[in-house]
């Protein structure tokens, strides 16, 4: 080889060169791709201050492939089906599903969640005016608005190992505050924080249900007495006496108030000033409430009697006998009086038939257990709280309409609107809470 300009003349040498120049090229664009991943901005790194930047060209989009008929029909199929799931997933939450209330003549106004969960589920429920308060068994209290289940507040300051007998509206100087009863003192609480303002002690501890007459809250005690604890002056100002403690708590008939004691008296007594009008001995004991009409009172003793007696003088009216054992007090209904036994299940008696000093049963239906709600129509609901089964029964005749299973309640509760409309409420332990109304 000569000259300053040398020729290359080896395959081999030129084959290496090529490979070590192709070796580079590749490194270089790795290097790039690298460089890019780790800071996509590092081109404009060292750009000067009037670099001006280099856009890309993005050419214009493609037309839109046009729609057959059937794939438009697919993808409202496809939407259809997943507004279902939807609507599936919120039925699937609710405690009483479309189809069961649908069964029983009911449709869902709203369901709502409150504090109560767990160990701590919901205890009691209270409806007061347009709101309703619910108490979870850690007492931390739920204030919610009757029409749409808005919560309005909750508030937990209430003593945990305290038992609530009673919550009841006052007003006081234009405001409006809920008086707690429980086992040592009644809690004042705001209506519109539910903050504890102030508490008044209890001289007598309750063993019952409370009831407000006036500015009085009525309740029994495990001793016998009927106390009246007056929340303007914060004590007691009068009390009745019974031998023993009374059962489930007083009843208020209009102005007047009827009382049961276990070991089987039967009064009544004013609600304004305590005076007693009657007093019956049932001479066998009473472990559950008397129920009431505009004229009569019912009893069930532990005697297997049921008795209807006059209202105003207490005088036997009839008295039915049992072949077995009473499961819970009578529940009266217009003019049925209903009662559950155990041989015979649930029995429908006239509450005030003619001439009939043994009672008049109309029908009994053995296969029928539970509690009874209340009316609907010209039924009756009936919750069994073991099976989970709410049940629609003709009152009639005694005979089962319908029925559905709710696994996730734990507590049915009834009450009206303003117009006379039934509401109904199931709650659970996780703390749902649903409210139906009946579609006529």
């Amino acid at each position: 080889m000569s000259g300053t300009h040398r020729m290359i003349s080896n395959d081999s040498t030129f084959k290496s060169l090529r490979r070590t120049m192709l070796g580079c090229s590749f490194a270089a664009i790795a290097a790039c791709g690298l460089s890019a991943c780790k800071n996509p901005d590092r081109s404009d790194r060292y750009r000067g201050p009037n670099a001006v930047a280099m856009k890309s060209q993005t050419p214009p989009p493609a037309p839109e492939p046009q729609t057959t008929d059937s794939e438009t029909e697919g993808m409202k199929a496809s939407s259809t089906s997943t507004s279902d799931r939807i609507i599936a997933m919120a039925n699937e939450s609710r405690l009483v599903t479309t189809d069961s209330s649908s069964e029983l003549g009911l449709r869902t106004i709203w369901q709502s969640t409150t504090s109560g969960s767990g160990t701590y589920g919901i205890e009691s429920i209270y409806r007061i005016g347009n709101e309703l308060i619910v108490a979870d068994r850690n007492n931390v209290l739920t204030n919610l608005r009757l029409d749409n289940g808005d919560q309005i507040w909750t508030d937990g300051s209430l003593p945990r190992k305290e038992t609530i007998f009673g919550i009841d509206l006052f007003t006081s100087n234009g405001r409006n505050f809920y008086y707690v009863t429980t086992d040592t003192d009644v809690f004042i609480i705001s209506s519109e924080t539910g903050y504890i303002v102030n508490r008044q002690d209890m001289v007598r501890i309750p063993d019952t249900t409370v009831i407000r007459a006036g500015e009085d809250l009525i309740f029994g005690t495990a001793t016998g007495r009927i106390v009246w604890h007056n929340t303007r002056v914060g004590y007691e100002l009068r009390a009745n006496k019974l031998d023993s403690g009374i059962v489930n708590g007083p009843i208020k008939i209009g102005k007047n108030l009827l009382v049961a004691s276990i070991d089987g008296e039967v009064m009544l007594m004013s609600a304004g000033s305590g005076q007693r009008f009657w007093r019956k001995d049932m001479k066998v004991g009473i472990r559950n409430a008397p129920a009431t009409s505009n004229y009569a009172a019912y009893v069930a003793d532990q005697g297997q009697r049921l008795t209807c007696m006059e209202l105003e003088s207490g005088q036997k009216l009839w008295q039915f006998f049992s072949p077995s054992a009473f499961v819970g007090g009578p529940v009266t209904i217009g003019d049925r009086v209903f009662q559950f036994t155990q041989s015979e299940g649930l029995i429908c008696f006239d509450a005030l038939p003619l001439n009939s000093p043994q009672g008049m049963k109309l029908w009994s239906n053995a296969d029928v257990r539970g509690e009874i709600v209340t009316a609907i129509g010209n039924d009756i609901l009936i919750w069994n709280p073991e099976r989970k089964t709410l049940s629609r029964i003709d009152s009639d005749r005694g005979d089962l309409r319908s029925s559905t299973t709710l696994p996730m309640v734990s507590m049915i509760k009834a009450s009206r609107d303003d117009a006379g409309k039934l509401l109904l409420i199931a709650a659970s332990n996780d703390g749902r809470l649903q409210l139906l109304e009946s579609k006529n």
